[in-house]
């Protein structure tokens, strides 16, 4: 054989070898897409999520009523580099232990009130559901 034919044959060889490396790459690419959008087929099921219950919030307390209602007053009176809840902290500190707690009646009236609200909310359902007569009285 002749240095050329040689030579042409080993450039086949090399390219046929890119090819198959090539062909290689290709196939594991595919196999990692095809694995993923079978993962992500199986995370969105077609079930509905479960609502939160009204008695899973967070209790609320005194504090949480005081920021609420001075929230916006603190962030009009901060300095640049303090933050809203800095202010607030500050000032739920330095209130007298009668104000903490009345504010803290509050939290516990409010808390009551909704307590009252989601048993009527509840009690409404179940009439509509037919589950219950809504004249019985809950034993």
């Amino acid at each position: 054989m002749s240095d050329a034919a040689k030579a042409f044959i080993t450039f086949l060889r090399c390219e046929a070898k890119q090819a198959e490396d090539r062909a290689q790459s290709l196939r594991t690419t595919a196999a990692i897409i095809e694995a993923n959008s079978l993962e992500a087929q199986r995370k969105h099921s077609k079930t509905r999520k479960r609502s939160r219950t009204p008695d899973s919030k967070a209790q609320c307390s005194g504090y949480s009523l005081f920021f609420q209602e001075h929230h916006e007053s603190a962030k009009k009176s901060k300095n640049a580099n303090e933050s809203i809840d800095e202010v607030l902290k500050d000032r739920w500190e330095n209130l007298s232990d009668g104000k903490k707690r009345a504010w803290e009646s509050r939290a516990e009236d409010e808390q009551v009130s909704q307590c009252r609200q989601n048993c009527k909310k509840i009690h409404l359902n179940e009439s509509e559901d037919g589950d219950e007569d809504p004249k019985k009285s809950i034993s």
